[in-house]
C-alpha cells in the first residue's frame, strides 16, 4: 500500500465532531490502497466517546504525543470549576462575566497564534521529522482546526518534499468568530500571513463547502480549491427502522450556540401550542449536546420549557438510532452572512436518516441548497417566521394522520465511501 501520513489533533476516543471525518477517511482508504498512519495527541478530550474506536482500520498505525495547552489556565482565568471544560464556538452554558469574556477572547486571539495547540507544532516538527526519516510516507494530510496542524505538515512539506493536502473543515481568518477574538493589527497581520502561506505552499487547499472554496480562492489559494463535503457512513445505519418517537420530535444534535438560536421557531412553537392543545401536548422539542444559556432563555421566554428534554450528549454509536426515530430533525445555521458555507456535519447523517429536515439559516447557503436539492426537507430564513410556522404545522398535520414521510434524491454521493474515492483521486493528481 501506499502510506498517508494524516495529522489531526481530533482522533478517537474525542466525540468531538471534528474527528469524524479523519477517522472515516482513515477507515475507507485501506479499501482504496492506502495505508493511513495517524499523528494525534495523547491528551484528555474535552468530549469521550470510546464507540468511536470500532472505526479504526487494523491497518492504520496510530503515532501520539502528548502536548501542553494552556486551556487549565484559561479555565481558572474565567472562574470555572474544575470538571468545567472551555467551550469551542464560544458557546457559554452559564451567563459568565462580560469583561472577562471578552478579555479571554482577545488572548486567544492575539497571545495563541494560530490557535491555543501552538504548544504542538515545535515538538511534532521534531518527532515526526525523525520517524519520516525512517519511515517515509507518499502523501501528507492535515486537517483542521486546529489550524496548528497545518504549520506542522507545512514544515513537513519544506523538509521531505513531500505531497500535501490541507484540508480546512473551518475557514481560518474568515470563521464567523474571527471578529470576536478583538485582534490587534499586528496580530491580524500574522493570522493572515500564516494563512497564506498554507494556502500557497499545500499542493492542494481542500474545503467543506462551495462557499468557502471562493473565500479560500480570493485569500491566495491555487485553484482549483477541491471540495469534500462531510458525510454519512452507510455502516452507521446498518440496522432496522426504530419505531417513531410517539410525540411530534423536533431534534437537534450538536453544540447549539447563540448565533444559531431559532428566535423565530421558538415564536411560532409557542404560538402553536396556544392555537392548539393537542399540538402543545404532543410536541418534544429534544435537544442533545452543548446549549448556550442564551438558548435556554429563549426556551423559557415563550414557556417551551415543559416541552423540552435535554441531554448533555450521546454516544455516535446512539445517534443514528434518535436520528432515525425522530419526526423532525432540526438543521440550523449561523445567522451570519459569513456563515454561507457553513454546513452543519449533522447534516449528512440526517439524510441518511431518511426523516424530515427543518432548516434556518441563509437560504443563499450551501446548507439550505443542499436541503432543498435532495428534496430532504423544507429551509428558511431566519426572520421567516410564517414560513416556519407553515411548515411546522404541515409537518404536525402529516404526522397526525400517520404519514410524516420525506421523499428524498441524490445523497449517494455524501457518503463516506464515495467521498474517501475522492480523496484517493486528489492524492493520486498531485502525485
Amino acid at each position: 500500500m501506499k502510506k498517508i501520513l494524516i495529522i489531526t489533533y481530533y482522533w478517537p476516543p474525542s466525540g468531538d465532531v471534528g474527528g469524524h471525518r479523519p477517522l472515516k477517511f482513515a477507515k475507507y482508504l485501506p479499501q482504496n490502497g492506502w495505508q493511513p498512519i495517524v499523528y494525534t495527541v495523547d491528551n484528555d478530550y474535552a468530549i469521550v466517546d470510546n464507540s468511536l474506536k470500532k472505526d479504526i482500520p487494523k491497518e492504520a498505525i496510530i503515532l501520539k504525543q502528548p502536548i501542553w495547552e494552556p486551556y487549565q489556565l484559561y479555565s481558572r482565568f474565567l472562574g470555572l470549576k474544575k470538571k468545567e471544560k472551555v467551550q469551542g464556538s464560544f458557546l457559554d452554558e452559564q451567563k459568565k462575566n462580560t469583561s472577562l469574556q471578552t478579555l479571554a477572547k482577545w488572548i486567544r486571539g492575539n497571545l495563541f497564534i494560530p490557535d491555543a495547540r501552538r504548544f504542538w507544532i515545535r515538538p511534532s516538527i521534531k518527532f515526526l521529522t525523525k520517524y519520516l526519516n525512517n519511515n517515509p510516507v507518499d502523501a501528507i494530510l492535515s486537517t483542521g482546526p486546529p489550524h496548528t496542524v497545518h504549520l506542522i505538515a507545512r514544515q513537513l512539506k519544506r523538509q521531505f518534499q513531500i505531497p500535501w493536502i490541507a484540508d480546512f473543515r473551518d475557514p481560518w481568518t474568515k470563521v464567523e468568530y474571527y471578529g470576536d477574538l478583538h485582534l490587534t493589527p499586528i496580530a491580524d497581520t500574522i493570522h493572515k500571513r500564516l494563512e497564506r502561506s498554507i494556502l500557497q505552499e499545500a499542493d492542494k487547499v481542500l474545503t467543506v463547502s462551495y462557499h468557502w472554496a471562493k473565500d479560500f480562492e480570493e485569500l491566495g489559494a491555487k485553484p482549483p480549491i477541491a471540495v469534500l463535503t462531510n458525510g454519512y457512513d452507510t455502516d452507521d445505519f446498518d440496522f432496522p427502522p426504530p419505531p417513531l418517537t410517539q410525540q411530534f420530535s423536533i431534534s437537534h444534535i450538536g453544540l447549539l450556540n447563540h448565533n444559531r438560536n431559532p428566535q423565530q421557531l421558538w415564536k411560532a412553537l409557542a404560538e402553536l401550542c396556544q392555537q392548539s392543545e393537542d399540538f402543545q401536548k404532543d410536541l418534544l422539542i429534544h435537544l442533545v449536546g452543548k446549549i448556550d444559556y442564551r438558548v435556554l432563555q429563549s426556551l423559557e421566554k415563550h414557556q417551551l420549557h415543559n416541552n423540552l428534554k435535554k441531554e448533555n450528549y450521546i454516544p455516535h454509536k446512539e445517534v443514528a438510532h434518535l436520528y432515525s426515530s425522530s419526526q423532525v430533525l432540526l438543521l440550523l445555521v449561523n445567522n451570519e452572512k459569513s456563515a454561507l458555507g457553513r454546513i452543519p456535519a449533522k447534516l449528512f447523517e440526517y439524510l441518511a436518516a431518511k426523516r424530515p429536515i427543518l432548516c434556518v439559516g441563509p437560504l443563499e447557503g450551501d446548507s439550505a441548497q443542499i436541503v432543498q436539492t435532495t428534496e430532504a426537507g423544507q429551509a428558511f430564513d431566519f426572520q421567516d417566521f410564517e414560513g416556519i410556522k407553515t411548515a411546522i404545522w404541515q409537518y404536525y398535520s402529516a404526522y397526525k394522520a400517520g404519514n410524516l414521510q420525506v421523499k428524498q434524491s441524490q445523497i449517494a454521493d455524501y457518503s463516506r465511501k464515495v467521498l474517501t474515492r475522492k480523496l484517493v483521486n486528489l492524492l493520486d493528481e498531485i502525485k
